[in-house]
């Protein structure tokens, strides 16, 4: 099975943003670069929906910035299609209004990508 997982947000600002194609690439984000990037990460999920092979997620995330300390908080939304009960497709949607100018993000593993 092909692994989708796309995070969509401010590249230049999150530099783990954007689409990753297979296991290798989305291992290697979620184990060594958004890591390197965050410390004290916190994934609350607030609204979690399922609908047959489908699931919606909305959620707070909370992190600081290894390089700096300056810590943020903003809301988002995650998207998952389901395949013979792993995930299929992940789409991230962060939302813009909670942006400080410093701002950095991490990813919290939904996907099963055995």
């Amino acid at each position: 099975m092909r692994v989708v997982w796309t995070i969509s947000g401010p590249v230049n600002i999150l530099p783990f943003c954007g689409q990753r194609v297979g296991k290798d690439a989305v291992m290697k984000l979620l184990v060594q670069e958004s890591p390197a990037f965050l410390v004290d990460r916190r994934f609350v999920p607030n609204i979690m929906l399922v609908d047959g092979n489908n699931a919606a997620v909305l959620a707070r995330l909370t992190a600081t910035k290894r390089e700096d300390g300056h810590a943020f908080s903003y809301r988002i939304a995650h998207f998952i299609k389901f395949r013979e009960e792993k995930s299929s497709n992940t789409f991230r949607l962060l939302t813009a209004s909670t942006w400080p100018s410093r701002c950095s993000v991490t990813i919290s593993p939904m996907t099963s990508i055995r």
